[in-house]
């Protein structure tokens, strides 16, 4: 019972209200409270990207956003333990087989949503996913290597740093959606909302008007 009405109180805090960040702060999950907080931030339409260079799965491998200069680019932020990002996956890789010729794609993992200890969410105990918090970018990278397997993702995947810059930017924790368009700026911000913060149709009405210009 106790699993459900803290499940319930996740869904309320989507919302951002004050009142309910406030009091689930109380109950031991002020780090999530400051992250949802935060949501209100991030890029606004017209403003530059933020620009970033960060590693790949492999630890090699770099993907630095300024060098997408004259593309338009998808930035997807998310985590494996985040049921929201989990279900948007699948129609996002529909939108990067559809436009792959003419849209970058880049996934960034970000930190967990419902590490253990963490806030409980009751798809990942249906479908025994639980992951710790990652204390090392090896670690992190571990986790998103589990996603990209089980998910079959294709998408360019990078992996924030431990300092959480990349995220802390684009207020993109647990997940959310950009479009970045040719000169750098953003085009599209998903909402802050976190029940539905992944919109693939407004995703894709937003790349079909950039691509007409």
């Amino acid at each position: 019972m106790a699993k459900r009405i803290l499940v319930l109180v996740w869904a309320i805090v989507a919302s951002l209200s004050v009142g309910v960040t406030e009091s689930l702060a109380g109950q031991g999950y002020p780090a999530e409270m400051k992250k949802l907080q935060a949501r209100g931030g991030g890029p606004q339409v017209g403003d530059v990207a933020p620009d970033f260079r960060i590693k790949g799965l492999d630890g090699k491998t770099e993907i630095q956003l300024s060098t997408l200069k004259g593309r338009l680019v998808v930035l997807f932020f998310g985590s494996y333990s985040c049921p929201i990002f989990r279900g948007g996956i699948d129609p996002i890789k529909e939108l990067h087989a559809k436009y792959t010729k003419t849209v970058e794609f880049v996934m960034v993992y970000v930190d967990e949503a419902h590490p253990i200890g963490g806030i409980p969410a009751v798809e990942n105990d249906r479908e025994n996913l639980h992951l710790k918090l990652a204390t090392t970018w090896e670690e992190k990278a571990g986790h998103a290597k589990l996603c990209v397997t089980a998910k079959g993702m294709q998408i360019p995947t990078v992996v924030d740093e431990l300092d959480n810059s990349v995220q802390t930017a684009y207020a993109a924790w647990p997940t959310r959606m950009y479009l970045v368009g040719r000169d750098g700026r953003v085009v599209y911000r998903g909402p802050a909302s976190v029940v539905d913060a992944i919109r693939p149709a407004e995703v894709e009405a937003a790349i079909t008007s950039q691509l007409k210009k």
